[in-house]
């Protein structure tokens, strides 16, 4: 079982996307779904320039 790293709205954490290598980023918001709207985004993070990332694919959490 893979434990997620814990990212709160704020924190500076590093990714790691395969097309892009490892990335640090800074969590501006976390999506969350509304009734009727797609869920498979629930919980992704959005950065500073609105790229969305996996919980699972970070890496780090810079404090």
């Amino acid at each position: 079982m893979i434990k997620e790293i814990e990212v709160k709205v704020g924190d500076t954490f590093k990714s790691y996307r395969p097309i892009h290598g490892e990335v640090t980023h800074k969590c501006v918001r976390i999506k969350v779904s509304k009734i009727g709207c797609d869920e498979y985004y629930n919980g992704w993070l959005v950065d500073e320039d609105s790229i969305m990332i996996k919980p699972s694919e970070v890496t780090e959490v810079i404090r």
